[in-house]
């Protein structure tokens, strides 16, 4: 659930345009510091060093000493990328993209697009904020709101963990098999969080049809649990501002257990649940141990006691020949799998793991017999 991908999509544009913010050097000034004109003007020349000018002790009522020009988007991405690489922080190129297209108010291509443009006072100190949350290690998805999955923007929030890449290989395969389901499929995300997956799965099958974006996902019948109110919230907006506010019904309670009697059983469930384990937990990054939900992240000692009560429960809720896909981490597949073969439900199941785009084993399918 937590690790990171070396294949992160949003890295290219960093690469593509590298050489836009090679053509200047930031200079010694610090734009969340200067003060000195409205407009952000500031001479790098007459200023202090850039270590010195970017000290966490900075405050922002402290003016720089002169002025020549104004702090341009080229300017303040290529300040920002080194004063976040200088703090340690990971992909320094993406989240200074990030930061400032969300301050601008604009997609991140704008930035290169308007290179020459000037930034505001007031943009400039709201900017000072979030770079300060940014070097205290807080995720730039959780400081921006925003995170990309599958190619599309979801809202994020402290209440749910943030969206990886790898959860994409459970998408691809969730759209595989409801692609050839018949009418009046019925579709199960256990653990919704914001709500990537079911609306990412939905929203493929519009496309992998040959349909447009604004097209209802045929009939598919599709619900989505989780046991946290926000992340509830959090996901109902994410399926408005997709199209999908009246094609999926959210309920709250932990895994399987908001379902009723009467419900019909499923063609497809999906689930990532929590799955790091005891000795995992203590060596993850900062910024995912201090910020992420931790309910949504620890599965327990051994990672997967949460994947046991999941898979006993799901068992009973499929329909013959449907498919149950668990996100699991990359050394789980071997115990998840054996697992999955002690449960009775599953007698005569097809029982496999795929691998994720980095070659991990990253989802366990389990599939009924027709």
């Amino acid at each position: 659930r937590v690790e990171t991908s070396s294949k992160n999509p949003i890295c290219s544009l960093a690469t593509i345009c590298a050489s836009i913010l090679s053509m200047t050097s930031g200079g010694g000034v610090n734009p969340l510091t200067d003060h000195s004109r409205s407009d952000w003007a500031g001479r790098a020349d007459q200023c202090s060093g850039w270590d010195k000018m970017t000290s966490m002790n900075q405050t922002p009522d402290h003016a720089s000493q002169s002025l020549d020009s104004p702090w341009t988007t080229r300017k303040l991405l290529d300040w920002l990328r080194k004063d976040l690489a200088g703090h340690g922080i990971e992909d320094a190129n993406v989240c200074a993209e990030l930061l400032l297209a969300h301050v601008l108010d604009c997609d991140r291509m704008r930035l290169y697009m308007e290179v020459d443009r000037a930034c505001t006072d007031s943009q400039r100190k709201t900017l000072k904020n979030l770079v300060m949350r940014a070097r205290a290690n807080e995720p730039i998805q959780y400081i921006v709101g925003q995170a990309w999955f599958h190619g599309r923007c979801f809202s994020v929030g402290s209440c749910t963990l943030i969206p990886r890449p790898a959860t994409e290989t459970l998408v691809e395969l969730a759209i595989d098999h409801l692609r050839s389901a018949s009418s009046g499929a019925r579709l199960l995300d256990v653990g919704t969080g914001t709500g990537c997956i079911i609306i990412s799965i939905l929203l493929g099958l519009r496309t992998s049809g040959g349909g447009h974006a604004d097209e209802a996902p045929g009939e598919i019948e599709a619900i989505a649990t989780d046991l946290v109110s926000e992340a509830i919230d959090l996901a109902v907006g994410n399926a408005e501002n997709h199209g999908l506010g009246d094609a999926i019904e959210f309920r709250q309670g932990s895994l399987l257990e908001p379902l009723w009697p009467d419900d019909r059983k499923f063609d497809l469930i999906v689930s990532n649940p929590p799955y790091i384990s005891d000795e995992e937990w203590d060596q993850l990054p900062e910024n995912v141990r201090c910020h992420e939900p931790e309910s949504a992240l620890r599965g327990g000692p051994g990672g997967i006691e949460l994947i046991g009560p999941l898979l006993e429960s799901a068992s009973s809720w499929l329909n013959p020949g449907g498919l149950l896909l668990v996100e699991i981490g990359a050394d789980q597949g071997d115990r998840v799998i054996e697992a999955a073969g002690g449960v009775p439900g599953f007698a005569g199941a097809e029982i496999r793991m795929h691998r994720d785009h980095e070659d991990h084993d990253r989802v366990l399918a389990i599939r009924l017999s027709a």
